[in-house]
């Protein structure tokens, strides 16, 4: 599992916006409660008799717990605990509110149910991480796949990494932040590595005998030519009845497929999507004719497009490759000149020329490179200090580049002698790109420093297509969204649409077909999921599964919350979605009513084809291929693959084709598709098995390499989990 553990601050400024919204949502809420409440004082007496009461029988239920703190228990995996305060720790260290919440949650539950298992099963065989060996996977010449990915991803450099070591052996860590995270790191290292023990003790197992090497011969190179009509279900016309009868007889066949492990629900919800009002559009284009002389008159360009919602680049545009207004525009432009506001993908838009110039199409280069740590003062000037005497072996010759990037850059390409290849404008970082396509000269030798380090550069072929300008480009976008009164007005009417509905029917009956308005139903869904449909993986969607899954929640009743999806890239909100609880699923087997709507179709075609099957017993593939307008196809069959050329992975086409006699009668079968009529054409032989210990070491490494990922998962169907985790988010 990779974990990240940058944080980033965009995140929690946009969750601080969004509880602004809602925040005035909420007041405007309560003012309109407030009037009632006046008028129903009498209610209020009763509400606080019920609050007290309340509040003493949780008070109650609460002795149980040693100062009436909440019970930290998640769940269990195979006998051991998982602790709510472990979890959220590990959360905040290796996430720190990066990444989607629920998803890292979904993770780290993952990881944490894999952990418990595999400490399990390890301490029954004694396998054990022990202190030298766990130094070696973080630091020595066996680095953990953990550590290995962060150096190649530049999350970690061996500088730091020797840093890191000398402060666990001196136990003096200056960074807390980083301390902790070592801590998290070392328990994923440890439990990876016994999961690799376990995994090579099991593979290491596996043994392919000469009968089955045999086998695996004979289906390589056996096979079969088949003849077969396909009759699709649609073309078989004949009346079927599907009772609940049948529907059960069909699930008690196939029970694994219709047993809820957990109990599941539906949601049915309704989404008022919020949209811009003409008004919003003309107040937003009034805002960019505003914008428009600010950009024009202001004499630091980048710091203009930063602090209204763009980035600056140094890139250089083909004409061909501008906005289509643009292009036709750009030719008798000056430079400062600005062509817009104009209307693209619901924003207005303003581009600014900045400059014109030739510049290459693409560019090859070879690179040194020093990393440093972002704030590491004295480890840049060390760097800088090893790149300025190998600029100086490099220009005088004393020393090729290629022997010198070999020996001392700390970048993967080292060992190509620091070759990158040929490369277009923006595939380097911006100090990297300036230096190669802007200031560089073909041969020549550059310092620059970047994110990752100091780097020596020695530009190779400047690679011009043509010789035509092209053009570096500002431009500023101001997205045409609902204003805050649209999204407010739409609340509200949400609110007044249900606040006379006894139920969804009345509330779908009173939209009829209202526009920007919707109805879906969920897939079954378990407590702990977090996304909904279309909705996707949202805080919203979370607490509306949360409260579909309320005991008190009962079949059609109404979510008494309004919930509100934001656009996650201008933060408004573009949706209001009111809920209702559509069915339960207990947990154990399905009941017919609840999986209708999964059989009722499979039930249909199988009777379908069965009935159809009867009718063409008997006859021949021309006659069949005639009665119902049909092609005769032929496939080429084996057993190695499973797969009948034209029709995919039907499995019982290709089983009866590979039981058939050469030119044996036409047999049928219902598959996934249709009614098949297959007759065998002619058998492959394979011969005798040839070179057996090369085919069991084939047929064994196929298996030994199945093992990482097949075991844990065996292994997770083997024991029983405990999941609570609906109780804590």
């Amino acid at each position: 599992m990779q974990l990240s553990w940058k944080n980033q601050v965009k995140q929690y400024l946009c969750s601080s916006q969004k509880r602004g919204f809602l925040n005035k949502k909420l007041i405007d809420y309560e003012m309109a409660l407030i009037g009632k409440i006046r008028k129903n004082f009498w209610f209020v007496l009763l509400l606080l008799g019920f609050a007290l009461a309340a509040f003493i029988i949780m008070d109650m239920t609460s002795a149980g717990n040693p100062g009436g703190t909440m019970d930290t228990h998640m769940g269990s995996v195979a006998g051991q605990d998982i602790d709510y305060n472990a979890f959220s720790r590990a959360e905040q260290v290796l996430f720190s509110g990066s990444g989607n919440a629920f998803a890292n949650k979904e993770n780290l539950w993952n990881y944490f149910v894999e952990q418990a298992i595999v400490d399990t099963e390890s301490d029954k065989l004694g396998i054990t991480v022990p202190k030298e060996e766990l130094l070696d996977l973080q630091f020595g010449q066996n680095l953990s796949p953990l550590i290995t990915q962060q150096l190649q991803t530049g999350a970690l450099n061996f500088d730091l990494l020797n840093q890191i070591k000398t402060a666990i052996e001196t136990d003096e860590f200056t960074n807390p932040q980083l301390r902790t995270y070592w801590a998290e790191q070392e328990k994923q290292i440890i439990k990876t590595q016994k999961q690799t023990k376990l995994n090579n003790l099991v593979s290491k197992g596996i043994f392919t005998p000469t009968w089955m090497a045999e086998e695996s011969f004979h289906e390589s190179n056996g096979g079969a030519k088949i003849a077969y009509v396909k009759i699709p279900f649609d073309q078989i016309t004949e009346t079927v009845e599907v009772s609940d009868s049948d529907i059960s007889n069909y699930m008690s066949m196939n029970k694994d497929m219709y047993t809820n492990k957990k109990e599941k629900r539906k949601i049915e919800y309704i989404t008022f999507n919020v949209r811009p009002t003409a008004q919003d559009s003309a107040d937003i284009r009034a805002k960019a004719d505003e914008l428009r002389n600010s950009f024009s008159s202001t004499t630091n360009d980048s710091l203009f497009l930063a602090t209204n919602g763009s980035s600056y680049s140094n890139l250089y545009t083909a004409k061909e490759n501008l906005p289509a207004g643009l292009k036709d525009a750009i030719s008798g432009m000056n430079s400062g000149d600005i062509y817009g506001p104009v209307l693209e993908n619901g924003n207005y838009v303003m581009h600014k020329k900045l400059d014109a110039r030739v510049v290459p199409d693409s560019v090859s280069a070879q690179h040194i490179l020093r990393r440093v740590t972002a704030g590491d003062a004295a480890g840049l000037t060390s760097a800088r200090k090893i790149i300025d005497s190998l600029y100086t072996l490099a220009v005088s010759g004393a020393e090729s580049f290629d022997s010198l990037a070999i020996k001392n850059s700390e970048d993967g390409s080292a060992a190509q002698g620091g070759d990158l290849g040929t490369f277009v404008q923006g595939a380097m970082v911006p100090e990297f790109n300036d230096v190669c396509f802007l200031e560089g000269k073909r041969g020549g030798h550059y310092i620059t420093t970047s994110q990752f380090g100091v780097h020596l550069i020695k530009v190779g072929k400047q690679i011009y297509n043509d010789r035509n300008n092209k053009y570096k480009i500002g431009s500023v976008a101001l997205p045409i969204i609902p204003s805050q009164n649209t999204q407010d007005e739409m609340y509200d009417s949400v609110v007044d649409l249900i606040s006379n509905k006894k139920n969804i029917s009345e509330l779908k009956e009173a939209l009829g077909t209202r526009p920007g308005v919707s109805t879906a139903v969920s897939s079954n869904l378990e407590d702990h999921a977090y996304s909904l449909g279309s909705l996707g993986a949202d805080n919203a969607s979370r607490q509306m599964i949360k409260w579909a899954f309320n005991p008190s929640t009962e079949i059609g009743d109404f979510s008494p919350e309004i919930y509100s999806y934001s656009d996650r890239v201008n933060y408004y909100d573009n949706k209001y979605v009111i809920a209702s609880l559509q069915s339960i699923q207990p947990k154990g087997p399905l009941s017919v009513a609840a999986a209708k709507d999964q059989v009722y179709n499979l039930v249909l075609n199988k009777k379908k084809g069965e009935i159809a099957a009867a009718a063409i017993a008997g006859k021949d593939l021309n006659s069949i291929a005639a009665q119902y307008s049909a092609s005769i196809d032929t496939a080429d069959i084996s057993l190695a693959s499973g797969f009948v050329q034209g029709i995919g992975t039907e499995q019982k086409v290709y089983s009866l084709g590979m039981a058939g006699q050469a030119n044996g009668p036409v047999n049928t079968v219902v598959g996934g598709s249709g009614l098949f009529a297959v007759q065998t054409i002619s058998k492959k032989d394979p011969g005798p098995a040839v070179n057996i210990p090369a085919i069991r070491s084939t047929a064994q490494n196929a298996s030994r390499t199945s093992v990482a990922s097949s075991l844990i998962q065996a292994m997770k169907n083997m024991v029983d989990v405990e999941d609570k985790r609906s109780v804590f988010y």
